[in-house]
Parts: C-alpha cells; structure tokens; sequence
C-alpha cells in the first residue's frame, strides 16, 4: 500500500517496482500516467469498484504481460496501454461501450482479443495485425416476433459471419489490417495502417536535414538519405515511444529529441560524430542509448534529466563530455570510459547513485574507480 499515492480514492501515482500488482478495492479512478513507464510491472489486476482508467495509465509498461479489466469500466481511454510490447492477454467485460483512439497502439505482442460485441473502436485502437473476435450474442428464443405483412426485408445481423462453401463462387476478402473510409460520394478509399509503413509525408527533410516530424509517434523508423537530425525535430512528441537513426546521419542536432516524455529506446548508428545540447535532454523514461562507435562529442546538456538511464558505455573515439551532459541522471549507476575522453566540470552533475566509474585502458584492461576519484565531474 505505501507503494500507491490515493487520494479520495484516486489512485494518483505508483512509485513501486512490483512485478505482479493487485490495485486497492477501494480505488475508483487510476489516474493519466499513473502507472505510465513501470518497467517492472508484469501482471495487473484491477478491482471491479474502479470506474474510470484516464489515458496513459499504463502507457509504455515494457514488460507488462496480463492485465484484468473491471467489470464496471465503461469506455477504454486514448493510449492506456499504448506501447505495452510485451502485453499478450487482456479480459474485457461485456459492459465496454468504446475503446477509443491507440488504447492498444504498438502493443505488438498481442495476437488476439475478444470483444463483448461490435463496440466502436477508434483510430488504430489495435494493431494491425491483432485479431479482433467478435463474441456472438446469445439469442433470446423466447422473445415475440412481429412481422409486418406489408414490408419485408431481409436484415444481416453485423456479428454474423457469411461463409461461401461453393467454390464456383468468389467474394472478395478485405484484409483486416486496412481501413475503408466511406466518402458523401459513396466512394471508398483504403488507408494503410500507421503502424505498418511511416509515409514520408510525416517528415520534413529538405538537403538531407530532417526538419521536423509530423507523425504520429510510437516506432519511427527515420528514411534513408536524412544526414542530420535538426534542431527540435521531434521535440516534445509525446506519443514517440522509439527510433531508429539510419546509417548516414553524422551529427543530431540540439533539442532534436527533448522532452520525448515517452521514449524508452533509440537506435543510433557509428556514423554520428555529434550529439548537441540538449538533444535528449529530460526524456525521462529513456532506458537505452547505446553510443555510436565514432562519436567524438556529446554537448552539454544532451542527457540531462534522462532519470531512466542507468548504465552508459562510452566508445574509444570519444573526445569530450561537456558540461552538464548526463546532469541529474538520478538512475545512472554504472559508467565505462575511454582513456583519452576529456569530461568537463560537473557532467555528471547530481548523478547521486553513480558509484561504479570504469575507465577502458590501452589493450582492453579496465580499471575501476570510486566516485571520489573523480570529484570534478559532480
């Protein structure tokens, strides 16, 4: 119980590391992001007293496999479970009435949902290529049957599924992962899922610089010919949960990724040199950034507040740590550096548990130092 912060039976935030977690039965409202980033959390179980799940309530829990719904929840928020990869099992009630925008975006482990009935899902609510099973309605035998004798129509019933057996006859079969739009002028148009293919049209790139992303977030992979990551490019993308940098970007530019509230990865090749000030700065849940093989500079302030992080490995080509780069990196335990690197006052500034600091040698011999040793860096 110390681990949730309730008030007025709301549950506000949890500061835990549980892996299996049964919320309070006396809860009524999880609140946005309350949960939002526990990496920890395997399996959750809510109480059916819980009303209302607001949005990002369980965003981005890497590791969260199983979840319960309640059976008094109404509507599934805007990316509650937006980036849970891992998720594969999730129990809806039959008391579900929506399930709105992303509420299951990138959730690329789960294969399969049943739903109570054709409820209205909103855009990209699953990933293309989970299986949605409509639960069939039980019919009531015992109801009375009134028929008009002046109007006759036959009525399909929307959850029934038509299965032509006669192989002289051939239907066309819409494939699941597209989306039909249906025009004032009865036309159709056939949009491609997000999720499958980033268009270039989310990008603005002009002489190789990537000028800004326009997206919709979640797994970017960035297109080829880009050579630099401009200033603010993505910054502040909210809903931008991992990236890949192609090979050919030499420098990422400053604030390219601030405040990237939900980014937990990024893929950066050897060919980047430079990453400028604040280019990742206060992306607080970022867990991985693996150094490219050839970066010579990281400026200052690039990681500040990255509160995720918690081990950095810096390769031989690395010049300089300039000040402030890896400031207030509250989770940063473990460092290894290259011998030559020259690391400015207080780049590791406020990086309170930074205890073990391992320095590369000449033939691969690594030596280990206390935090003491290196005073000037905090």
């Amino acid at each position: 119980m110390s681990h949730f912060v309730i008030k007025n039976q709301i549950l506000e935030k949890y500061q835990g590391d549980d892996e299996i977690m049964i919320i309070p039965e006396h809860v009524t409202i999880i609140r946005k992001y309350a949960f939002c980033g526990c990496i920890s959390l395997k399996s959750v179980q809510i109480p059916d007293c819980v009303t209302e799940i607001e949005e990002y309530a369980f965003a981005f829990c890497a590791n969260l496999q199983s979840v319960k719904l309640p059976d008094h929840l109404a509507k599934i928020r805007n990316h509650v479970f937006t980036g849970c990869v891992s998720l594969d099992s999730i129990v809806i009630s039959d008391t579900i009435t929506e399930i709105e925008d992303s509420a299951f975006a990138f959730c690329t482990n789960l294969k399969k949902v049943s739903l109570p009935e054709k409820i209205p899902l909103g855009r990209n609510a699953f990933p293309a290529k989970t299986e949605i099973i409509y639960e069939k309605k039980q019919i009531n035998l015992d109801a009375e049957i009134i028929i008009d004798e002046n109007q006759t129509e036959s009525v399909m019933n929307p959850e029934d599924k038509i299965i032509i057996t006669d192989e002289n006859q051939a239907e066309p079969v819409m494939n699941p992962e597209e989306k039909i739009i249906i025009t004032e002028e009865n036309q159709t148009e056939s949009v491609m899922n997000p999720e499958e293919k980033i268009m270039m049209n989310d990008f603005i790139i002009e002489n190789g610089v990537l000028i800004k992303y326009q997206g919709i977030g979640g797994f970017v992979c960035i297109p080829d010919g880009v050579t630099k990551i401009g200033a603010g490019a993505f910054s502040g993308c909210h809903t931008l949960a991992s990236v890949q940098i192609p090979k050919g970007v030499t420098a990422i530019g400053e604030y390219a990724f601030s405040d990237c509230s939900f980014l937990t990865s990024v893929q950066i090749p050897d060919s980047v040199i430079i990453i400028s000030q604040n280019a990742f700065a206060n992306c607080s849940i970022l867990t991985s950034a693996q150094l490219p093989n050839h970066l010579a500079k990281i400026d200052v302030f690039a990681f500040s507040y990255c509160t995720a992080l918690t081990f950095m490995q810096f390769p031989d080509s690395m010049e300089i740590i300039k000040e402030g780069a890896f400031m207030n990196c509250t989770s940063l335990k473990e460092i290894i550096l290259p011998k030559s690197v020259k690391i400015s006052k207080s780049a590791f500034y406020h990086c309170r548990n930074l205890t073990t600091i391992k320095i590369k040698f000449l033939g691969g011999k690594i030596g280990t130092f206390g935090k003491d040793a290196l005073e000037s860096m905090f």
